[in-house]
């Protein structure tokens, strides 16, 4: 689920429903989630086939739903009951990308080319007709092969595959119903900035114009997937990208913290569970996020395996 814009409690969730009587079509519910017990439709779509969905996008006045041609073959997955096994890939096939106005439900289609996106960035409402909508843009699916657990304790297997995407500007024209693709490029000071993974930005520049997003890139010289460095893109100048490149420390997905006196979008800190070969410990590691210097560590009392979620959460003092 992800916050609904200018609220501080009502957040917006989807839901694939699948039909298993194949004459009936499969839905995307969208809502408007107030706790627990309590929420509100928004839209509902009907597709033909069931899609796989890691995640989705929020605007001011919009709910952005990328949905690959990746599918849930249902007949295969009541047999199996294995849903690894019961994906599909359908390359000559396009991505759906339905645009939801918040305030009605009316849904807007637009198709691009086939695509496979795990994690949003950010996206911003450019003006009435257009959207802007960040991602990190897979040419297909095969990536999730690649955490198969046979593959990540073969070293010569994983060495060889691919595991970056693409920093990808998906521009949507509401009015001509068109998606133009803009790729982000890597700069002379960081080789592979723009080809990052479980990416973090600062939460007060969501659905805003923003530079800065952070994030992890594997297998940084594209031969060795060990080699994992935490970057710093900036959107708007890639002459400013950086990196946090520790030989020792393997990193996992980084939150952004905001300074609260701060008024730079990039101050603030980042906080990740890296593990530290020199300690052998999993320790929490703050970086400033304006230089990429490492802030303070803390070994913590116990392993913690990479963690591909995770955000910092404030409790009322008791």
């Amino acid at each position: 689920m992800l916050r609904e814009f200018g609220t501080k409690e009502s957040h917006i969730g989807i839901v694939t429903k699948i039909s298993v009587v194949p004459i009936l079509p499969h839905q995307i519910l969208i809502a408007r989630v107030h706790n627990v017990k309590i929420y509100e439709k928004i839209a509902e779509i009907e597709v033909n086939n069931a899609p796989y969905l890691p995640t989705f996008s929020v605007t001011e006045n919009y709910v952005i739903v990328y949905v690959p041609p990746f599918y849930i073959d249902v007949a295969q997955y009541e047999v199996s009951l294995i849903l690894k096994d019961s994906l599909e890939f359908r390359n000559s096939e396009p991505s759906f990308i339905y645009v939801i106005e918040i305030s009605t439900g009316k849904v807007t289609t637009l198709k691009s080319s086939p695509g496979f996106v795990l994690h949003h960035i950010n996206a911003k409402e450019v003006n009435d007709n257009q959207i802007n909508m960040d991602v990190c843009l897979y040419n297909d699916a095969k990536i999730l092969d690649n955490y198969d657990l046979s593959v990540l304790v073969n070293k010569t297997m994983r060495d060889s595959l691919q595991w970056r995407p693409k920093v990808t500007r998906m521009q949507l024209d509401l009015t001509e119903s068109s998606v133009r693709s803009v790729t982000f490029n890597n700069s002379e000071k960081v080789a592979y900035s723009a080809e990052l993974e479980f990416p973090s930005i600062n939460e007060r520049y969501k659905s805003k114009h923003y530079c800065f997003v952070y994030g992890i890139v594997f297998s940084k010289n594209n031969t060795i997937f060990s080699q994992w460095k935490v970057v710093k893109k900036n959107l708007c100048n890639d002459t400013r990208d950086l990196e946090f490149d520790v030989p020792s420390i393997y990193p996992s997905k980084v939150t952004f913290v905001s300074d609260p006196t701060g008024s730079k979008e990039d101050d603030g800190y980042l906080l990740m569970v890296a593990f530290n070969t020199v300690t052998n410990s999993s320790d929490l590691v703050i970086i400033d996020a304006r230089t990429m210097l490492i802030n303070n560590t803390a070994a913590l009392p116990t392993f913690v395996p990479f963690t591909y979620s995770g955000g910092l959460f404030h409790f009322p003092k008791q």
